[in-house]
């Protein structure tokens, strides 16, 4: 991921563990995205699976890549 892309989503999921009651995030990623994906890697999401042909663009069926972050893997308390 480029620039501040990845330290501010770093910030925002801790923040979001330490401000609310949420113990895990997800998050789907069309497999076109690469991106998206990368910048999941570098934040701590784990890869957890596909959902194949979940997602359609222009008519075509894409895979989506799921990823996941436990509390318990950002805030050490």
């Amino acid at each position: 991921a480029r620039g501040k892309a990845v330290e501010i989503s770093r910030g925002a999921i801790e923040w979001m563990f330490m401000n609310t009651f949420y113990l895990h995030i997800s998050a789907s990623i069309p497999e076109y995205n690469k991106f998206a994906i990368r910048l999941a890697r570098e934040v701590g999401m784990e890869f957890v699976g596909i959902n194949k042909g979940a997602f359609m663009k222009n008519g075509k069926l894409h895979n989506q890549y799921l990823f996941g972050i436990k509390k318990e893997d950002v805030c050490h308390q």
